[in-house]
């Protein structure tokens, strides 16, 4: 595979897809990357981006979809880090650019992967503010809108503990530090509508 020699590219000045401030500043490929890694960066750019296309239509289950396979890959690529680096035999079938390579595409995936979470979060914690400015105003609209939210964290709490024993993601601590924020963004929606 054919590598090429540019140090650190940033993408946000190469492809005008790139035109979100948080995306363009993770968006950075690493030292003498490979067209693999380019296709690995562009491909979660979109994913993200269709990905939020779907959180704001309410679409769970393709928004649900996006985040499983950047979890799974996120996955296989910590346990593959982790076998290289215990296994010195492992460690030296990997000329050095292939290593960072790995590293970085898992570090990717992280990142992108705790976006998806991040904004997932904003949207139970914001059916909870709305539905606290309902309260004193419409209290059957403020009812739906807390069992959406509910709901909304609810679904994704069980997508989550249902992958838990899968073959990919199988007694994963990630699985548990994904339910464990959106439950914490349950608990901090619900403390507002006490506050």
């Amino acid at each position: 595979m054919a590598f090429a020699t540019n140090e650190g590219m940033n993408l946000s000045t190469d492809f005008q897809s790139l035109n979100n401030d948080y995306l363009s500043t993770l968006a950075r490929l690493p030292e003498n990357y490979s067209e693999e890694d380019k296709f690995t960066l562009i491909n979660l750019v979109e994913k993200f981006k269709v990905a939020m296309g779907y959180l704001q239509i309410n679409d769970h289950t393709k928004f649900w979809t996006i985040l499983k396979t950047i979890l799974e890959n996120e996955i296989v690529l910590r346990e593959l880090v982790l076998i290289i680096h215990s296994d010195p035999h492992e460690y030296m079938k990997y000329e050095d650019f292939e290593l960072n390579s790995i590293i970085w595409r898992f570090g990717v995936y992280n990142n992108f992967r705790l976006l998806l979470l991040q904004e997932l979060s904003n949207v139970i914690t914001n059916l909870y503010e709305k539905a606290k400015l309902f309260l004193h105003v419409n209290s059957y609209v403020a009812r739906n809108v807390i069992e959406k939210a509910k709901s909304v964290g609810n679904y994704y709490i069980t997508q989550f503990k249902d992958v838990y024993q899968s073959e990919i993601i199988k007694n994963d601590n990630f699985i548990n530090n994904c339910v464990e924020i959106l439950e914490s963004s349950i608990q901090m929606g619900q403390e507002t509508l006490l506050s």
